[in-house]
């Protein structure tokens, strides 16, 4: 087109600026601006206002991180601010670390007049600046009461909360008697990084399980669907309340709550005698009584302590009580195989995930095969996670892949010795497999994978994803084995520990998946 034109048409009567920008071609360009930047960007238009605030929302990250905040990049990749700036930007997630009475850093003069002005005109309090924008919200160390309320009740579109037990210490129960949160979906509560020698020379264990039992006793949230849980370190003679409070709150929330994980965290300890009094048998018939009217599709229970006998079988009979469930997952010190029987018996008609972990496979000095015919009537069975006891040395346990359903397309076998005929069995003949991963299963004598059966894998072209470690019986070519691509051929070989990983590529051939070597302090101690 000639610029210059006098035609009508080609006359340009509006430059083109960033105000004019479609939304989809803006909002990328706001999701990477910084927090200071993205509150100057707010100033620039109406426009740009409203993708900042109520189109686009904002993760935002108030007081400091703490000892207790987990290691992860959301967290670490972002500035965390003071909690009076908190209401300069529309925000739909935030996370709360540890906020501290930043009185004790004021001047004389300044901590005066801010107490004056309280007096006279009440506490300034810090809040959002569009409550109802605000979806999430994780509290990850202790802060004081006030500010935990002048930011929890305005927020009546909530959809998760996750709270750590470092902020529930620094609470009191009126804290606890939550708003009508009628729209939260996710329940959680944590205690990541907390070990009880350090935490207790701080902080009251006490209020803890009594801010725990309150916030469980006096709440409902009618929305609710997922919850998670961490048993405080220190139960003692509080273990049944929080337990009984624990099943309470499930049995209040039967209609709506779908997904459930429990943790107990390793640092419990508790005498392993006596665990089959009478007192204990009437706890695991109340768990039962209670799973059975609460309707579960998810179930995590991860008990990994060998004290918590009591926990573990209590929650083993909960488990083991649910018909409805979709996917499981159960990890106990030693888990029998009773109890894997019998989650599949009750749930054959819906199982379609199962995990089981540190399965016991000896008894009294003989060898306990796993028996597989358990899983040939959950015929939606699609992935499948298995781990023996590795420390076991009686004579192994043997899976036996002829009786698992045709139907699984993930599996996971870990220290549980499989004949070499099963895990040819277990990768050639599965037609919907499509990510296999084998630990630990042997790699002498008639255990283990064979060179010749990576080969027909490698030819097949059919998994999408395959993970052998310290199993493959055979001496690869020191050369590889080639994947078969006439354009680009790669070889295919073993590398660090025994480990093989492939992955199908765009073209369909396999290749390997890239890793970053092990130092070489840790490779020694491996050997």
């Amino acid at each position: 087109m000639d610029i210059g034109s006098s035609d009508d048409d080609d006359v340009i009567t509006d430059a083109t600026t960033l105000d004019r920008l479609p939304l989809e071609v803006l909002e990328p360009i706001v999701k990477l601006l910084p927090y200071k930047d993205m509150v100057k960007a707010t100033e620039v238009s109406i426009r740009w206002h409203q993708i900042v605030d109520e189109l686009l929302g904002r993760k935002l990250f108030v007081g400091r991180a703490c000892q207790f905040t987990p290691d992860d990049e959301e967290r670490y990749r972002h500035n965390y601010v003071p909690i009076t700036n908190m209401g300069k930007l529309g925000v739909n997630t935030c996370y709360v670390g540890e906020v501290v009475d930043n009185t004790k850093s004021m001047s004389s003069l300044v901590y005066y007049w801010t107490k004056l002005k309280d007096t006279l005109f009440g506490p300034t309090l810090p809040k959002f600046k569009y409550p109802h924008l605000l979806k999430h919200i994780f509290f990850d160390g202790p802060l004081l009461s006030r500010y935990f309320d002048s930011i929890v009740r305005p927020l009546q579109n909530l959809e998760r909360l996750d709270i750590h037990w470092s902020a529930l210490c620094s609470l009191n129960p009126a804290n606890m008697d939550f708003p009508p949160f009628n729209r939260l979906e996710t329940l959680n509560i944590w205690g990541h990084k907390l070990t009880q020698g350090l935490f207790t020379q701080f902080y009251s264990s006490s209020q803890i399980v009594g801010n725990l039992l309150v916030l469980l006793a006096h709440n409902q949230f009618p929305s609710l669907h997922n919850l998670a849980m961490e048993y405080p370190f220190d139960l003692k003679e509080n273990a049944s309340k929080v337990t009984d409070s624990l099943l309470e709150f499930l049995i209040k929330h039967q209609k709506t709550i779908t997904k459930f994980k429990l943790c107990v965290n390793l640092f419990i300890t508790e005498e392993p005698n006596d665990w089959d009094s009478a007192e204990d048998r009437n706890w695991v018939s109340k768990a039962k009584a209670a799973s059975k009217l609460i309707k579960l599709k998810q179930m995590d229970l991860n008990i990994c302590s060998i004290y918590k006998v009591r926990l573990a079988k209590i929650w083993n009979a909960f488990v083991e009580a649910q018909n409805s469930l979709d996917s499981v997952s159960v990890m106990t010190f030693r888990l029998e195989q009773n109890v894997m029987r019998r989650i599949c018996e009750q749930n054959f008609k819906t199982l379609v995930s199962i995990g089981l972990t540190r399965l016991v496979l000896s008894e009294e000095g003989r060898s306990l095969p796993i028996d597989c015919t358990v899983f040939e009537t959950c015929s939606l069975l699609k992935s499948l996670f298995l781990e023996g006891i590795p420390a076991n040395t009686v004579d192994p346990g043997i899976i036996n892949v002829f009786k698992l359903p045709k139907t699984l397309e993930k599996v996971e076998l870990g220290s549980l010795p499989m004949y070499i005929q099963d895990s040819r069995r277990l990768l050639t003949e599965f037609p919907n497999m499509r990510n296999v991963f084998l630990g630990d299963i042997g790699h002498q004598g008639d255990f283990g994978v064979e060179v010749e059966t990576i080969k027909q894998v490698i030819r097949d072209r059919k998994i999408t994803f395959i993970t052998l470690y310290g199993c493959v019986n055979g001496a690869i070519p020191e050369d590889g084995i080639p994947n078969g691509n006439p354009d680009n051929e790669v070889r295919i070989n073993v590398r660090y520990y025994g480990m093989l990983e492939l992955k199908l590529n765009p073209q369909g051939y396999y290749e390997p998946i890239p890793r970053e070597p092990l130092p070489d302090m840790f490779v020694d101690d491996l050997d």
